[in-house]
């Protein structure tokens, strides 16, 4: 059977610079309050990697839990540069 679909493992890897105003780590590193304590158990490059990551995929900071009252200028990345390191195609038949 004939299908309209290939697919394809890849590896990208992504260089940028993060830009995160200290309101946003202050939430988390330097919080009076409690549940954030017990849902953000992170530290510095923790944190930086859960924004990161979030944001790579689309996922502003004022989007992420305990956040939202906050702008979405509040963390951003900027020089993002994309290198596809490889793509294999996948057989779809195995």
């Amino acid at each position: 059977m004939m299908t309209n679909e290939r697919q394809f493992d890849i590896h990208i890897n992504v260089n940028a610079r993060l830009v995160v105003k200290n309101e946003v780590i202050n939430r988390v590193l330097n919080n009076e309050d409690n549940w954030k304590e017990m849902f953000y158990d992170l530290d510095l490059n923790e944190l930086i990697e859960m924004i990161a990551c979030n944001m790579i995929q689309g996922v502003t900071v004022d989007r992420l839990d305990g956040f939202a009252d906050l702008s979405e200028d509040c963390a951003k990345l900027t020089d993002v540069d994309y290198i596809l390191e490889f793509a294999d195609e996948v057989d779809i038949n195995e």
